[in-house]
């Protein structure tokens, strides 16, 4: 990901912001078209992060459709717990019991069995959007687009992976043209309809969002995303050794390993972990992006 598209993806996360906090002020009846262009909108975001997610792993089809289920099974756990908490409080004990499963009810199961679980989870949110307030439309289709990049990649081999490497350009920049459509759709809509009204400053919120925050400099990060060969499951003792300097880097409770800031070029890194085969990675951090690199031990 380069700073411009980095810069594309920062804006959309601040117009999904001002969706998310103006919900009812974008329903059809309020703003007709306005979901339309959302489900647009949000449908080419998923897309890109599915995709950047892809040709962010080196490692081929293993590597790919490893990070493409844990993305799955975190962004379904995500909601899952979300729509619990709801559950709970408004005293639904059984919604919210078959809402609470953990992670490695998806990163454990085989192929079939993930997706599965993910469309379970799924449609047991789906049905009860109008009970569980804190769940929107939104939210469904962000699981039915991991859902649909884990499934397409999960039995795909390494070479076809490959060419989609190759032509992932092309891919990027149609969903960018996708985003950037409904993105002016929905700000066309909101001045045709809150200009020079009391929600002006919707329309101003919106205007903010979708501008480029190009400051010119950025950090030069390099993250690690390691995961255990057999089961998929993040590795959080994990360390990353670089071999240039000697700084020994740990893993979080998810199995990312940050480095904020590196020097550009071509660095050795060792990633290990207790009861692991360490493997030796080579990286070739370009500057000022967030160099990703997807790492599974056996």
């Amino acid at each position: 990901m380069d700073s411009r598209e980095r810069s594309k993806m920062d804006s959309y996360a601040r117009i999904q912001n001002v969706n998310a906090t103006h919900p009812a002020d974008i329903t059809e009846i309020a703003v007709p078209g306005y979901p339309f262009e959302k489900t647009n909108f949000d449908n080419a975001v998923s897309a890109l992060k599915a995709d950047f997610l892809v040709q962010g792993t080196p490692g081929g089809s293993a590597e790919a459709s490893a990070l493409a289920l844990l993305l799955m099974g975190k962004t379904v756990v995500k909601y899952a717990k979300r729509g619990a908490v709801k559950a709970r409080q408004i005293g639904n004990t059984g919604l919210a019991e078959g809402l609470g499963i953990p992670l490695t009810d998806i990163t454990k199961a085989t192929k079939a069995g993930a997706i599965t679980v993910a469309k379970n989870i799924r449609k047991l949110l789906n049905d009860n959007l109008a009970t569980l307030t804190n769940i929107i439309a939104a939210n469904i289709t962000e699981i039915d687009n991991t859902i649909t990049a884990y499934d397409n990649i999960k039995d795909k081999p390494t070479e076809v992976q490959q060419v989609r490497k190759a032509d992932g350009t092309d891919l990027l920049e149609a969903q960018f043209v996708i985003a950037d459509l409904a993105a002016n759709n929905m700000l066309d809509l909101l001045e045709s309809y809150y200009e020079d009204t009391p929600k002006q400053a919707l329309v101003n919120e919106m205007e903010l969002a979708k501008q480029l925050i190009t400051t010119g400099v950025r950090h030069t990060k390099v993250q690690f995303t390691v995961l255990a060969n057999e089961n998929n499951e993040p590795l959080e003792n994990a360390t990353a050794l670089d071999i240039s300097n000697g700084k020994v880097y740990h893993a979080n409770m998810d199995g990312v390993i940050t480095i904020e800031k590196h020097k550009p070029g071509k660095f050795h890194f060792t990633v290990a972990c207790v009861g692991k085969t360490s493997k030796d990675v080579i990286v070739d951090v370009k500057r000022g992006m967030n160099n990703e690199v997807g790492v599974r031990l056996v």
